[in-house]
């Protein structure tokens, strides 16, 4: 069918909202073999005031279904350092949702590793909240997770998708 609209059309699509972006400006030291939440100091976007800064977490008070993706970067001193990397994103910090590993252990990389993963999550509207954390081991034994003020090495974004 052919359709000439010459008014306002109203009841169509919807509105992929709340959403927010967050990104890392400087990098976050974290502890050698041990999975650490991913801390986020400069918010972008947050469409419904659910970033809550004090927790690192996004808390969402609409539910329903989500889009989560985080990408990070993980860096150590020197080339040939890091061994294993990982990021993940955790439901209420018991449930992980989506995980990206890079195991190096017989093929040393580098200093960096960047991983990113992406899932679809139900969240409930009230006390559902969602976080990202890294693991990194390294010779050096000193990872961090980097940020940089002019690029997103570290971000970390979601928004409600249309039902």
């Amino acid at each position: 069918d052919t359709y000439d609209f010459t008014g306002t059309v109203t009841g169509a699509g919807g509105v992929n909202t709340p959403y927010f972006y967050a990104r890392k400006t400087s990098g976050q030291t974290i502890t050698n073999t041990v999975t650490t939440k991913v801390t986020f100091d400069s918010i972008i976007l947050d469409t419904n005031s659910d970033w809550d800064a004090t927790n690192n977490r996004f808390t969402p008070q609409t539910p329903g279904k989500y889009f989560f993706h985080t990408d990070i970067m993980i860096a150590v001193g020197a080339v040939s350092e890091l061994i294993v990397s990982s990021v993940r994103l955790k439901k209420n910090d018991t449930t992980t949702i989506s995980y990206h590993q890079i195991d190096a252990r017989n093929n040393y990389l580098g200093y960096s590793n960047n991983l990113c993963t992406s899932n679809i999550v139900d969240m409930n509207g009230t006390t559902d909240f969602m976080e990202v954390h890294a693991y990194a081991n390294d010779n050096s034994g000193n990872p961090e997770v980097a940020g940089n003020s002019n690029q997103s090495y570290t971000s970390f974004m979601a928004f409600k998708i249309i039902e």
